[in-house]
């Protein structure tokens, strides 16, 4: 069977879209002197990342004001849960919410041709028939996406990312926490809630605009077991924002939701992206660290989702971040980037602006 070519007006569209959402010359400087000394190593390492592959001239974000967007999209999941893995993995997606329609036309094709009904796209389901064979429709829909997916592997050898390896660092984290009036947890489970929320609100604040509003869907867990304990989160990612949104920018609102609360279809295969992308990643770093790379198996389907995060789409860029144990006690922060063994020998090139290009 021949392969489908697309003619020259699908990609003269294709291209005229992938140029408006991408964001030409961005502002990467997030962090804040104010704040200086009190942002944790994350923020640094994710701000350290996208400058130097901006200086690679290999980054390229999303221009989340296109087409008038006002409402931006915040989804987190995460990996690394089973006493087998060797990582925790915290994926991170922000995106347009206004301007999905392409996702969604991509998806309701997807779900019709494989007959998935309302069932939810996960990791652990990659060994049904059904979605085995929806997720290269559903990851190509994906790439349609104007945003930004970001994945951060931490080895579970360091107990925390935001001070000593200590009982005691721990223990003064959920005190500062409980005397800031955001809940008490276990202090595995405060590590686990600040991983999350550093993470999603940097990007938030790297990738916002001045008026737009904002959502925030987490897969409901230990983070957020209750809607007592799902305000607390929302109210610490609401004042951690604070430190990496720009200078004068304000946002009308900021609301947050969990899975199945209310089931749109839609919320859920967005967040599905995190979910995925958290399970491949910490399946392959878990093999990674005791096998040869040459050798490495992964379940079917988490392939798929590897060579799929080897390139950008036309809307959604792609980013992954590992930290792990360093000389003496400190951490060491490694970009990690998968590549095709096997590229495709006519790939479509989409041009899009990227600071310093000719």
């Amino acid at each position: 069977m021949s392969k489908l070519q697309p003619d020259a007006e699908m990609i003269r569209k294709v291209t005229e879209f992938a140029q408006k959402v991408a964001w030409e010359n961005p502002d990467l400087q997030v962090l804040k002197s104010e704040f200086a000394g009190h942002y944790p190593l994350i923020a640094e390492t994710i701000q350290d990342h996208l400058v130097r592959s901006d200086r690679r001239q290999k980054l390229v974000l999303p221009d989340l004001r296109a087409f008038a967007n006002q409402s931006v999209g915040v989804f987190t999941d995460y990996g690394g849960e089973s006493s087998d893995a060797k990582f925790r993995t915290y994926s991170t997606l922000v995106c347009g919410w206004n301007l999905t329609n392409p996702f969604v036309e991509g998806m309701t094709l997807v779900r019709n041709i494989h007959r998935l009904g309302e069932k939810e796209i996960a990791f652990k389901d990659f060994g049904m028939g059904q979605v085995a064979r929806a997720l290269p429709g559903y990851l190509n829909a994906l790439d349609r996406v104007p945003g930004f997916l970001f994945t951060l592997a931490v080895d579970r050898q360091l107990s925390s990312i935001f001070g000593p390896q200590t009982k005691e660092a721990r223990e003064r984290i959920g005190q500062d926490l409980e005397a800031a009036g955001l809940g008490v947890r276990k202090p595995a489970i405060n590590e686990k809630l600040l991983r999350i929320v550093h993470v999603a609100a940097l990007l938030t604040g790297l990738l916002t605009h001045d008026g737009q509003q904002i959502f925030w869907m987490t897969d409901k867990d230990s983070i957020v077991p209750s809607q007592e304990q799902h305000g607390y989160a929302l109210d610490l990612f609401g004042r951690i924002l604070t430190m990496y949104a720009r200078d004068g920018f304000s946002f009308p609102s900021l609301v947050g939701f969990t899975p199945f609360a209310q089931r749109n279809l839609v919320l859920l295969d967005l967040l599905s992206s995190t979910d995925v992308v958290a399970g491949a990643v910490e399946q392959y770093l878990t093999r990674w660290q005791s096998t040869d790379p040459a050798d490495i198996q992964v379940k079917e389907g988490c392939d798929l989702v590897l060579q799929w995060l080897a390139h950008d789409g036309v809307g959604l860029k792609k980013m992954n971040v590992m930290l792990r144990p360093g000389a003496g006690e400190n951490i060491e922060a490694v970009t990690l980037e998968f590549d095709l063994q096997n590229p495709p020998d006519d790939p479509i090139i989409i041009p899009v602006p990227v600071e310093g290009s000719d």
